[in-house]
C-alpha cells in the first residue's frame, strides 16, 4: 500500500499502526553491548481505530528492535502499538 493510495491491504486493528521502514543501508549493523538501543524512521500506511495521535503518511520515530515484521507480496510492513512510538517528525504534521 502506498499513502497515496486509498487502499491498503493490511487493516490494523485497535491501537495499532502499520509502517515501512525506511531504506535501510545494507551491510552489518554491528552495536556494542553498552551502546543506547538504537532508532529508525518510518511512514505510517495504515492505522487501528482507536488510534489517537497518529495519522496515515506520519513519520514516525521507533526502537529498531519494536514491532513485528510482516511480509506482504513483494513489500515487507511492519505492526506496532501506538504507544511503542518514540516520537513524530514535525513537518509530517
Amino acid at each position: 500500500c502506498s499513502v497515496n493510495e486509498s487502499y491498503c491491504p493490511i487493516k490494523p486493528l485497535r491501537n495499532e499502526i502499520i509502517f515501512v521502514r525506511e531504506a535501510e543501508e545494507e551491510g552489518i549493523l554491528m552495536i556494542p553491548d553498552n551502546a543506547r538501543r538504537p532508532s529508525l524512521w518510518g511512514q505510517v500506511h495504515a492505522v487501528g481505530k482507536d488510534v489517537e495521535e497518529l495519522t496515515v503518511g506520519d513519520r514516525v520515530l521507533v526502537d529498531l528492535w519494536q514491532g513485528t515484521e510482516l511480509d506482504y507480496g513483494a513489500r515487507v510492513y511492519w505492526r506496532i502499538d501506538e504507544e511503542r512510538v518514540l516520537a513524530t517528525d514535525a513537518d509530517s504534521w
